[in-house]
């Protein structure tokens, strides 16, 4: 029972911080960027 309230506690964390990414457009556009020059790395 225990491990499967821990699941349920980080899954809430995650939903948490991918709401603050949806709804704050300039840590999503960082984040993008990020994204975006790891892959230029790899070209």
């Amino acid at each position: 029972m225990k491990s499967s309230n821990y699941k349920e506690k980080a899954i809430d964390e995650i939903v948490k911080i991918i709401q603050d990414f949806q709804y704050n457009d300039e840590l999503s556009e960082k984040y993008k960027r990020e994204i975006l020059d790891q892959d230029k790395m790899y070209d």
